[in-house]
């Protein structure tokens, strides 16, 4: 019995990434330039190869859950980093277009720039049929700081819900938020 390891270049990764047919081949192909992303000797130009990568791959027609991870995956990579334009355009289309797990990541994504004037588009998100989107844009709009924020999170309490997830959803927003008025209702 043998193990025999074939590492792969970069280059091959990416095109891995990009055309196989196995989708598995290209989630091991994802975690690997995520890997790679991170490596201290890797230029910036390699990490905007694999940046543009895996927004082809969330843009594309793959897969759901293999869009998902790398939707993930670029929002850990570019963390602490402030969001680019063509990503920005990218979530901004996600949250339009497409169903709960990828818009709850794009609105989660969209989320860590923490910028107000998104503050609208996450309140809009609050009448979602999904909990899980409703519950992110609630997080994502407590990180905004938006002076919104409190008046549209008290309300979201209020909105019916199954297993009062519209409640969670507000005190995870209030924590976000760090509001002390939002203590009231965590007490309550």
């Amino acid at each position: 019995i043998k193990e025999l390891i074939f590492e792969k270049t970069p280059e091959e990764m990416l095109h891995l990434l990009q055309y196989s047919q196995d989708v598995v081949a290209r989630r091991a192909a994802l975690f690997e330039l995520a890997t790679w992303y991170t490596k201290e000797g890797t230029s910036v130009g390699e990490k905007n190869n694999i940046e543009a990568a895996l927004r082809s791959v969330i843009s594309g027609n793959t897969y759901w859950r293999l869009r998902n991870s790398a939707l993930l995956t670029l929002q850990n990579l570019v963390a602490g980093q402030p969001l680019d334009k063509v990503t920005e355009t990218l979530l901004l289309d996600l949250i339009k277009t497409e169903k709960s797990w990828l818009r709850s990541a794009a609105i989660t994504f969209l989320g860590t720039a923490k910028d107000p004037k998104y503050a609208d588009l996450f309140i809009q998100h609050f009448d979602d049929e999904s909990d899980r989107v409703v519950n992110a844009a609630a997080n994502a709009l407590g990180k905004t700081q938006s002076p919104k924020a409190f008046r549209a999170l008290m309300k979201l309490k209020d909105k019916p819900s199954w297993k009062n997830q519209s409640l969670i959803s507000a005190l995870n927003g209030l924590r976000e938020l760090g509001d002390p008025r939002g203590a009231v209702l965590a007490l309550d």
